[in-house]
């Protein structure tokens, strides 16, 4: 045997054995890595528990596996606010192309459940939601910062008071790009925005447009709004604090939608009701 192929025999070891070494760590490390991720953002958030069930490392491709997560509000905990049985985070390749080293999040199948005590609890909170530590939380724990935020197949339940029927939101599907704004700079909604969703069971809703994520004191939305066939009967308990008392009917529409700090503006340039019985009552 040649010195030279002695050498390539030896670095072919080297780098046999470094690759073994990495992948042994990546098991024994996960679980260190659970516990640091859970204890520094529930050391930021006020008011809320996070709980982390298992997080597996992936070195050679940069990401991060997180499943079994949830967030309950201290004060009501059951149930959970958000569950999420699965979320992938890696690096965002595409932005390497502009230079930048940022990441992007794969939420899969979560499901988000309010009700009005939770709500009540955190509008009669001294602390506004935007100051309860979210931002510092996600800095703390995530290596890059998120720049393509994906979620697939989200519910959203929303239950008022008795004896109105619970709000369903299912088939949620939202993309956005551009969050850290690398492509625009001087763009005031930088960030392009998807997002579908199936209404009380049979309605559809979409939004079309863009966002500004790292807006203060809140991200800042501004969309096409696309609404099928939604049910009116649901929305009886909060249409009846203004008065106006919903028996039946559907709602199909298309507009606009601006949310930001200095407004909040719903512009509906069409808008069919179909079999609606409404009465106003002062």
């Amino acid at each position: 045997m040649t010195a030279m192929r002695k050498r390539w025999m030896w670095l072919l070891g080297i780098v046999a054995g470094l690759i073994i070494v990495v992948i042994a760590l990546s098991f024994f490390i996960d679980e260190p890595l659970r516990r640091y991720a859970e204890e520094a953002i529930n050391a930021r958030l006020e008011g809320y528990t996070l709980r982390v069930g298992n997080l597996d490392l992936h070195p050679w491709r940069f990401a991060v596996e997180v499943s079994e997560v949830t967030i309950a509000q201290d004060v009501n905990p059951e149930p959970p606010i958000v569950q999420v049985p699965r979320l992938h985070a890696s690096l965002h390749w595409r932005a390497l192309l502009s230079g930048r080293v940022v990441g992007e999040i794969r939420v899969e199948r979560p499901q988000v459940y309010l009700n009005i005590e939770q709500i009540r609890e955190e509008a009669e909170d001294e602390v506004p939601l935007q100051e309860k530590g979210w931002q510092e939380a996600l800095t703390e724990v995530m290596p890059l910062q998120i720049n393509v935020l994906e979620v697939v197949e989200g519910t959203v339940t929303y239950i008022d008071e008795k004896p109105a029927e619970p709000v369903h939101l299912t088939q949620l599907n939202l993309r956005a790009e551009n969050i850290r704004n690398i492509r625009s700079p001087e763009d005031k909604f930088p960030s392009t925005l998807r997002l579908e969703s199936t209404i009380f069971g049979s309605g559809k809703i979409g939004l079309d447009g863009s966002a500004a994520f790292l807006a203060e004191p809140h991200p800042a939305v501004k969309a096409q709004l696309r609404l099928e066939h939604i049910e009116l009967g649901y929305v009886k308990p909060m249409a009846s604090r203004y008065n106006v008392f919903i028996a039946d009917g559907t709602l199909s529409g298309a507009g606009e939608m601006t949310y930001t700090s200095a407004s909040r503006v719903i512009h509906l340039h069409q808008a069919t009701f179909e079999g609606l019985h409404l009465d106003y009552v002062y």
